[in-house]
């Protein structure tokens, strides 16, 4: 045992151990996952896979799916780590796009959601990247050009590895571990993934992964401590008097 004086001044943040949050390979629906089949979407769960499909044009039905999950413990407040594993079925719309959503869903209010969310799309037929925000409106950044960056051997049509990383202010995007984009962001606040599925196509998703640093905080601000823990001492490197 030893005793030691610190002062801990506005508030300190420490991660622990990295935690899996979620993770998904689809062999049944342990997770619950919501399926549905009506005249517009069918979506369902079969031979370890998330089928999702969109029957009709956009400008036929302009319904989107909004197809999200919510993830007991999951904080997009936080630096987070999505991977999921996907392949590209069909299409048959204007082009062939891929998103991945992340925040809060919110509610459906008079046919529309309040939500607040990112999404970040893909236009595999492009070759473009783009991160959108959606807060009772969609907000859309002009789009990146990544063809040059990603690997010559891509098919959309084979399962890849996309991932999207949070991590201090930043937002990257990977797709079979390249790195396609990074912007500055503000985080925002939920605990919901997802896929919108606006256009005329059909994905299947085989994996699923989220992982999320548990998070520490100390708000003694401008209060003297007495530490007389060395575990404690040690986790968040703290000096102390031996």
């Amino acid at each position: 045992m030893f005793s030691g004086i610190l002062l801990l001044i506005l508030e300190v943040t420490a991660f622990a151990q990295e935690n899996i949050l979620l993770k998904e390979d689809f062999k049944n629906n342990k997770n619950k996952w919501h399926v549905q089949n009506d005249s517009d979407f069918i979506v369902y769960i079969k031979h370890g896979v998330l089928h999702l499909e969109k029957l009709y044009k956009n400008f036929d039905r302009r319904g989107c799916l909004w197809y999200y999950k919510n993830v007991p413990g999951f904080n997009t407040l936080n630096n987070f780590h999505i991977i999921i594993y996907a392949k590209y079925i069909v299409g048959g719309d204007g082009f062939d796009l891929f998103d991945i959503i992340w925040g809060d869903k919110g509610v459906l209010i008079q046919n529309r959601y309040n939500a607040n969310i990112y999404q970040m799309n893909f236009l595999i037929s492009r070759g473009e990247v783009r991160l959108n925000h959606f807060n009772m409106r969609w907000d859309y950044p002009p789009n990146l050009n990544i063809k040059s960056l990603l690997s010559k051997e891509f098919d959309a049509h084979q399962i890849n590895k996309y991932e999207v990383i949070q991590k201090d202010g930043f937002i990257y995007f990977l797709i079979n571990d390249i790195e396609l984009l990074k912007q500055s962001r503000k985080p925002i606040a939920g605990n919901n993934i997802g896929f919108q599925q606006c256009l005329k196509s059909t994905w299947e998703i085989d994996k699923i992964e989220i992982r999320q640093k548990d998070v520490i905080k100390l708000t003694n601000s401008d209060t003297l401590k007495l530490i007389t823990d060395t575990t404690i001492a040690d986790k968040f490197k703290l000096p102390v008097n031996r």
